[in-house]
Parts: structure tokens; C-alpha cells; sequence
């Protein structure tokens, strides 16, 4: 299972990025895959809105394209299959739209606890 962690980045020391790494590893000691944002968003993108279109695009790509290679399996499913919410993701903007989107979409969000 492929989780996605949500939480506050902006106006946080490094992005928030250690945080964000301390879930992962803890995570993925579990078994699960993780992506962050932080190695979701080119290095290059300095502003929130780009920021935010890529993370919704990994959010939103699904594990199996439409094409002669897949012929036969069922498109639609998600590559991201849960959101694990960092302490505080209420509090950011950008959470809460990826923690909306992710659940109009079907895809299970919890805090990240929850998810050992």
C-alpha cells in the first residue's frame, strides 16, 4: 500500500521536511511505500501554487495507464491508496485540499498513527 503524508510545509523551518521524513521512515518500517512532498516538487518550483499542482497530480495519477501495454487491466485506481495526516494538517491550507481532494476521491485519510 502506497501512502501519501499531508501536513504543514510553509513558513516552517527546512519546509517542515524533517518531520515529514521522521512519518516516512517510521512508515515504511512498516511496510508501507511514502512519498512526501518534498520529493514530489522539483527543487526549482519556489512558489505555493506550483507546489501544490504537482502534489495534486501524484495525488490524482493512477497505477495503470491506458494503453496497449495494460490492455486487460482496470484503470482508475489510485497510485496513492491513503493519506497519513502529520500532526497540525488542519492548520495548512494545502493539506486540507489534498485531505479533501484525496476523500471526494475515495482514498482513505487518517493521522498517520493510525495507519501502525
Amino acid at each position: 500500500m502506497r501512502l501519501y503524508v499531508i501536513g504543514p510545509v510553509s513558513g516552517i523551518k527546512k519546509n517542515n521536511r524533517p518531520a515529514f521524513e521522521e512519518v516516512a521512515t517510521v512508515l515504511m518500517a512498516e511496510g508501507y511505500g511514502v512519498d512526501i512532498p518534498h520529493n514530489i516538487v522539483p527543487e526549482c518550483v519556489d512558489d505555493w501554487r506550483g507546489a501544490m499542482l504537482h502534489c495534486l497530480h501524484h495525488l490524482t495519477i493512477t497505477r495503470v495507464r491506458c494503453d496497449k501495454g495494460h490492455e486487460g487491466e482496470h484503470t482508475g485506481n489510485p497510485y496513492i491508496q491513503g493519506i497519513a495526516m502529520l500532526d497540525g494538517w488542519e492548520k495548512s491550507r494545502g493539506a486540507r485540499i489534498e485531505h479533501d481532494l484525496a476523500e471526494a476521491l475515495g482514498i482513505p485519510c487518517k493521522p498517520w498513527r493510525e495507519w501502525l
